[in-house]
């Protein structure tokens, strides 16, 4: 697995600086811009291209927290491309009551019911960063437990994104 953040010279971070990001993004991308190879040999070209391209979906993956999460735990290894979404029980039970009342947004719109739903749903996701922040800030020096805890709120995190976007296509203003 690649390290991303290193074709930018920097640490693994799920709060990287984005300025530095974005400043070293641009001159990686000057320094490989197809633009420039135009006189090159052939293989000279592609292997431009090829950096071209895999420094832009480096800087897309970093700049995005949600993959720059999903990144991260790729390199400590807890999760894979194929691996599952994990939860708690406990999350799913609780996200329960929530999936219902999207449903009867859908048959019965009120804006205030929309709003509210809104309202918990980013407290929730709020709540849940909060209570993780610290993990998140001494990474890399976190041990296995912090890693799984981690792993476990970046699933949840992506069921709570499906969930705004689902309460998001009901949104009729």
């Amino acid at each position: 697995m690649v390290n991303l953040f290193e074709v930018f010279g920097m640490t693994p971070s799920f709060f990287p600086d984005l300025a530095l990001l974005k400043k070293r993004y641009y001159s990686k991308s000057r320094e490989y811009h197809p633009d420039f190879f135009t006189q090159s040999s052939e293989e000279e070209k592609s292997d431009a291209l090829l950096q071209s391209s895999f420094i832009n979906k480096a800087y897309k993956t970093i700049l995005n927290p949600e993959l720059r999460f999903k990144h991260l735990l790729r390199l400590e290894g807890i999760i894979q491309e194929d691996t599952k979404d994990e939860m708690q029980q406990s999350f799913l039970m609780e996200m329960m009551d929530f999936n219902e009342a999207i449903m009867e947004l859908q048959f019965d719109f009120s804006k205030e019911r929309f709003e509210e739903l809104n309202s918990q749903l980013a407290k929730i996701k709020s709540d849940k960063l909060s209570d993780n922040q610290a993990i998140m800030e001494s990474y890399p020096s976190v041990n296995d437990k912090q890693l799984q805890q981690l792993k476990a709120l970046y699933f949840e995190n992506k069921y709570l994104n499906r969930l705004e976007d689902n309460l998001r296509a009901l949104d009729k203003t």
